[in-house]
C-alpha cells in the first residue's frame, strides 16, 4: 500500500513538473548550395570551389543574415544552431522557441535571408563578368575597325593614320588591371580585371581563409588541422602577393610605354606595309571578336540558377522537446517507489532496533543459593522449588488442593485521600495466609534438607558436565517456574 501511494504521488509530481515547466519547440529548415551557380563561366577547380562553399555554410548564422531575418538578432543568435554533414553542401538550420509557430517562422526566415544574400552576391558577380565580356567585345571591335581602316587606306609611301581611341582604351585597361593588382598586393579582393594567374591564386587564398574560419569554430588555436589551415592561408597570401607585385611592375611598365607612344607624333613609314601581314592581323582580330561575342551570347543565354535551394521548409513541430507527459509520470512513479522503499526500510530498521532494545536477555546460571541465608537476611521467600511428584507427601497434596482453591483478589490500593478497608476480621483471608506460610516453611525445610544431603554426599566442589547442568536446569524449571 505504501508503495502504491508513493508511486501515485510520484506520478502526479512528474506530471506537475511537466506542465509547469516552460515548453521548448525546435523547427528544422534544410538548405543546399548549388555549385553550378558559383562556378565561373570558363570553368574552375572544384578543389578550390568546394572549401569556399563550405565556408559559406559556416556563415549562415552571421550577423547580417540574423539582422535580415529578425528585428532581435541577439535573441535569435542564442536560439539557432547550424548542422552541416562533413563533405556535403547541405545544412540544417535548427531554431528553438517557446511556440511551434515561432520556431518554424524563425527557421524559414533565416533560410530565406541567407538565400537572398547569396543570390545578390552571385548576381553581382555575374554582372561584373558580363560587363567584362562586353568590354572585351568593344575592344575587339575597335581593334578590328582600326585594322580594316588601315588595310583600306594603305598608301605606297605614307603609313596609316593611327587610331587615337585604341591607345586610350589600352591604357584604360592597363590602368584598371594595375589598380586591381595593387589591391590584391595589399591583401584586398581585387576586381574583375585581374589576370588568370592572380585570379586563381586569389581563389585559393579565399578558399584557405574560408577553411580556416570553419575550423576555428570547431578547434582551438593549437589544433593540428587549424595550424595546417593557417599555414596554407599564409602560403596562399604570400604567393598571391608575390604574383600581384610582379604583374604590377609589368603593367606599370606597359602603361608607361603606352603613354610614351601616345605622346609621340606619327612617323612616316617610307616603305608601304605588307598587305599580306595586314590581312592576317585583320583575320586574327575578327576571330577574337567572334570568340568574345560568343562568350557574351553564352552568358546571356545561360539560365540563371539560384545559388541556394530550400530543400525542406520548417514546419511547426507537433510535440515539444524533451520527454512526454507520460514519460514524466513514469519517472515520477519510479521516484515515488524508490522513496517508498526507503521509507519502508527505515521503518523496518527502527522497529528492529526497538525490539532489540526491549528484549530481555535470559542468562542461565548454575550458582546455588541457600534458603537459610535468605531467611537470615529477612528476604521474602517467594520462590517455590520444583516439586517431585513421586516424593510428594499427603500434606503436599492437601496444600495443592488448597492452592487449587480460588484465592481472594489482591486488595486494591486505596486511592489517595481515602482510608484502606479493614479486612482483618475476614476468616477466609486469614486461613489462606496461614496455609501459604505453612507450605512455604515446609518447602524451605525440604530444600534445605536436599541441599545438605547433596553437600554431604557430593564431597568437594566439582565441575559439572553439560548433561548435569541441563538436568539441574530442567529440575529447577519443571512444572513450576521460579
Amino acid at each position: 500500500m505504501v508503495l502504491l501511494v508513493a508511486a501515485a504521488l510520484g506520478a502526479v509530481a512528474g506530471v506537475a513538473v511537466d506542465r509547469l515547466s516552460d515548453p521548448v519547440y525546435s523547427a528544422v529548415a534544410r538548405i543546399a548550395l548549388e555549385p553550378d551557380a558559383y562556378r565561373p563561366a570558363e570553368g574552375g577547380d572544384d578543389a578550390i570551389l568546394m572549401p569556399r562553399l563550405r565556408g559559406k555554410l559556416a556563415r549562415i548564422a552571421g550577423d547580417d543574415v540574423l539582422a535580415a531575418a529578425s528585428p532581435a538578432p541577439a535573441d535569435l543568435r542564442s536560439r539557432v544552431a547550424v548542422h552541416s554533414p562533413q563533405g556535403e553542401l547541405t545544412a540544417d538550420i535548427v531554431v528553438q522557441a517557446a511556440s511551434a509557430d515561432a520556431a518554424a517562422r524563425d527557421a524559414n526566415a533565416i533560410a530565406r535571408a541567407f538565400a537572398d544574400r547569396e543570390a545578390r552576391d552571385v548576381e553581382s558577380r555575374r554582372t561584373a563578368e558580363r560587363q567584362e565580356a562586353e568590354r572585351r567585345v568593344r575592344l575587339a571591335q575597335a581593334a578590328l575597325a582600326q585594322a580594316e581602316t588601315a588595310l583600306a587606306t594603305v598608301q605606297p609611301t605614307v603609313g596609316p593614320e593611327p587610331d587615337r581611341d585604341a591607345p586610350d582604351a589600352e591604357m584604360s585597361r592597363l590602368q584598371r588591371q594595375l589598380d586591381s593588382l595593387r589591391q590584391v598586393a595589399d591583401g584586398g579582393p581585387g576586381g574583375a580585371d585581374l589576370p588568370e594567374s592572380v585570379r586563381t591564386l586569389s581563389e585559393r587564398r579565399d578558399a584557405a581563409s574560408a577553411e580556416l574560419g570553419l575550423l576555428s569554430r570547431t578547434y582551438g588555436p593549437r589544433h593540428p588541422r587549424r595550424v595546417e589551415a593557417a599555414r596554407r592561408l599564409a602560403a596562399a597570401e604570400a604567393a598571391t602577393r608575390q604574383e600581384a607585385t610582379r604583374l604590377v611592375a609589368e603593367r606599370q611598365a606597359a602603361l608607361d610605354a603606352a603613354r610614351a607612344a601616345a605622346t609621340q607624333p606619327a612617323a612616316v613609314d617610307p616603305v608601304a606595309p605588307d598587305p599580306v601581314r595586314e590581312t592576317a592581323e585583320v583575320a586574327r582580330l575578327r576571330a577574337a571578336l567572334a570568340d568574345a561575342s560568343a562568350s557574351l551570347d553564352e552568358r546571356a543565354r545561360s539560365a540563371t540558377t539560384a545559388p541556394v535551394a530550400l530543400v525542406i521548409a520548417a514546419e511547426p513541430p507537433a510535440v515539444r522537446d524533451g520527454p512526454s507527459e507520460a514519460a514524466y509520470a513514469l519517472m515520477g512513479a519510479a521516484g515515488g517507489i524508490l522513496v517508498g522503499l526507503f521509507i519502508l526500510a527505515v521503518s523496518g530498521l527502527s522497529r528492529l532496533v526497538g525490539q532489540g532494545a526491549g528484549r530481555t536477555e535470559v542468562v542461565l546460571s548454575d550458582v546455588s543459593y541457600s534458603p537459610v541465608e535468605l531467611a537470615r537476611r529477612g528476604d521474602a521467600l517467594r520462590l517455590a522449588p520444583p516439586a517431585e511428584p513421586a516424593e510428594r507427601s499427603p500434606a503436599h497434596g492437601a496444600d495443592a488442593a488448597s492452592e487449587a482453591e480460588p484465592r481472594p483478589e489482591r486488595e486494591r490500593q486505596p486511592e489517595q485521600g481515602s482510608a484502606a478497608p479493614d479486612r482483618s476480621h475476614d476468616p477466609q483471608v486469614d486461613d489462606a495466609v496461614l496455609r501459604r506460610r505453612e507450605r512455604l516453611r515446609r518447602e524451605l525445610r525440604d530444600m534445605t534438607a536436599r541441599r545438605q544431603a547433596e553437600l554431604d554426599g557430593g564431597g568437594a566442589a566439582r565441575i559439572m558436565s553439560a548433561e548435569e547442568l541441563q538436568r539441574r536446569h530442567d529440575e529447577r524449571n519443571g512444572p513450576h517456574r521460579l
